[in-house]
């Protein structure tokens, strides 16, 4: 969130209040005194970043995606195919899908098939298989897909999703 700290001789109706590491939003009445620590504020906005699911099976790269990706998204993360099938048939709204395209319960082309019966949204095949490039150029064919080299440099990828998020126009 972006927050305005209130300006010295102006009204505040609100202040914030850390507590336990984190920031507590409490009322302010006009003429009272603010609690000790607290900051003033004017307003505050809350800044809406995109949803990516992340398909990984190795559970170490899945978390080292996702804490990487986490400033420019809200990472949501699927060990398996499978499970991203199954939050997909749920109705999740994912702004754009980063997968691995090796996975043992699917492959990266069926699992493209199964994702397009489902959404529409950009897909990022991410994979260090140098032997998948034929079948990755034709994963091309359903469109919105791309694909980055293992290991990845985080603002890169970052800025590859953004920008395929963007050029999709399935989002404000």
């Amino acid at each position: 969130a972006t927050v305005q700290c209130g300006v010295k001789g102006r009204a505040c109706s609100a202040a914030i209040l850390p507590k336990d590491g984190f920031f507590e939003l409490i009322v302010v009445s006009p003429g009272e005194a603010l609690s000790e620590g607290a900051i003033p504020i004017q307003s505050i906005q809350f800044i809406e970043k995109p949803t990516l699911a992340i398909v990984e099976d190795d559970l170490p790269t899945l978390n080292q995606l996702a804490d990487q990706l986490f400033d420019a998204f809200r990472p949501v993360k699927f060990d398996s195919a499978h499970a991203l099938i199954e939050a997909l048939q749920k109705a999740h709204n994912f702004n754009a899908i980063l997968m691995d395209w090796r996975l043992p319960d699917m492959d990266g082309e069926q699992l493209i098939k199964e994702i397009r019966e489902h959404s529409k949204v950009p897909i990022c095949i991410l994979t260090k298989d140098v032997t998948a490039s034929k079948a990755i150029a034709r994963a091309f064919a359903n469109g919105n897909v791309d694909h980055v080299s293992k290991p990845a440099e985080p603002d890169i990828l970052a800025a590859r999703i953004q920008m395929a998020i963007k050029n999709s126009g399935l989002f404000a």
